[in-house]
């Protein structure tokens, strides 16, 4: 430590080290000579070369106790920099306040090996990670999202509290907020740190057939999710009787320090589902499906300026076209359901089509009905047009990722014939691995 101290106050470069080693070599290289030849005749004969290669390694493995923390820090210091001059940009900074921050910065993570953001540094880098997310076509709202800033929360009851809170503030009467709730990031001595098993905070379970494994009922995107939760005793499912396609999940986290993932059933109070009807075709609503008003994501992790928040559940509000995906894609059958129940003939050409056409009138007439926000993709096309339009404006290229803007909007929308280019800049939300799979 008192070595890497010295590094430090030098401004000693990680890069530098094995130049240090070399030069280390050529200061003793007279003494190594030297005993080399006084062991010449002697049972303890030991040549030049072995003396240096004996010295290499013991340098190698003394130095990597500095060396590793001392790039770490390296890395940290470049990224919260990078950081700072943005926020400096953004918040209108003179230079005498961001050189101030940055020293500040320098000395913390000099001590602890991290930092700490003050409130406004992390609402401006969550929604700075939101303008520069490439899949999301609803980015013109970035600068509207509220950041609940819960990093003080340490308990696995204390977070259930406020993502029930987040809950509430998100479906705010029905007229959806963007919202964000932060809690503590991952420390530098940390794998992980606190990290949701669940990848969104309301998920319909997946039910497999006992006999044949093949038919299943539910959202099959948590098949495997739903079958580890069961058979490890985690989440105890309805009976078979009472079970339907629409059975809401538990939340599931792991804290550090803590060998058993804390698992939560939320009260049905703080879970908005919308029934899926449709204003022509009565049968629709027979078919039982709904769905949950608030897309919550709660298993991305974003870095801001050199720090790793991998637990931040964060909602906006649904894109029809993304029900419409779920309902036809992960419900098998459900698309030959759909069709009886509207009268289309499944042996015609074009079927599937006029039903995904169906379903977003549905799922559009049942969230304006039920007083929920939802964009159209017409809507949301135009806005997305408008954001590029304004972030050009105010001299940034946006980066975009044409199969989930354009792709997802279709030929009739302005998106797809908009040239996009998909690169990355940061902080941006990254999608993590399911850590219940590791």
């Amino acid at each position: 430590k008192h070595l890497g101290d010295i590094h430090r106050e030098l401004g000693v470069p990680t890069d530098a080290y094995p130049m240090i080693g070399m030069s280390l070599i050529a200061t003793f290289k007279p003494f190594s000579e030297q005993f080399a030849e006084m062991t010449k005749g002697t049972d303890m004969l030991v040549t030049q070369e072995e003396l240096e290669e004996a010295f290499v390694g013991v340098y190698g493995p003394t130095m990597s106790f500095i060396f590793y923390p001392m790039l770490r820090e390296e890395r940290t210091v470049a990224k919260a920099a990078e950081f700072f001059e943005e926020v400096a940009e953004e918040l209108d900074w003179n230079p005498a306040k961001l050189s101030k921050r940055m020293l500040e910065v320098k000395l913390q993570i000099a001590s602890t090996g991290t930092y700490q953001h003050t409130a406004a540094e992390l609402q401006l880098g969550a929604r700075l990670a939101w303008r520069n997310s490439t899949k999301c076509i609803g980015r013109i709202s970035w600068n509207t999202l509220e950041v609940r800033d819960c990093r003080h929360v340490d308990t696995p009851e204390g977070i259930v509290h406020e993502i029930e809170k987040h809950l509430e503030i998100a479906t705010a009467g029905t007229n959806l907020q963007s919202v964000m709730t932060v809690f503590r990031p991952r420390g530098p001595d940390e794998p992980w740190g606190i990290r949701f098993w669940s990848d969104q905070l309301v998920r319909y379970a997946c039910y497999a057939d006992k006999d044949d494994p093949t038919k299943t009922m539910g959202d099959t995107a948590n098949k495997h999710f739903t079958k580890f939760l069961i058979e490890k005793g985690l989440w105890t499912p309805p009976p078979p009787e009472k079970r339907t396609q629409h059975d809401v999940l538990p939340i599931v986290f792991k804290m550090p320090g803590r060998d058993e993932p804390y698992v939560h059933q939320f009260d049905g109070k703080y879970v908005d589902e919308v029934s899926i009807s449709h204003p022509e075709y009565p049968e629709v609503s027979r078919l039982g499906h709904r769905w949950a008003a608030v897309p919550a994501i709660s298993s991305f992790n974003v870095n801001i300026g050199g720090v790793d928040y991998g637990c931040m559940p964060f909602n906006g509000w649904f894109a029809s076209v993304e029900i419409v995906r779920d309902l036809m894609e992960r419900y098998p059958g459900a698309n030959e359901k759909w069709a009886k129940a509207i009268g289309i003939d499944t042996s015609k050409r074009m079927w599937k089509s006029r039903i995904a056409h169906e379903i977003d009138v549905a799922v559009l007439h049942s969230f304006d009905e039920q007083g929920y926000t939802i964009v159209d993709m017409d809507t949301v096309g135009q806005q997305f047009m408008t954001h590029c339009k304004r972030e050009q404006e105010a001299g940034r290229e946006c980066p975009a990722q044409w199969s989930w803007i354009g792709g997802l909007t279709g030929p009739t929308n302005p998106t797809w014939h908009k040239e996009m280019r998909d690169f990355r800049v940061e902080p941006v939300y990254e999608y993590c691995c399911e850590m219940w799979g590791v």
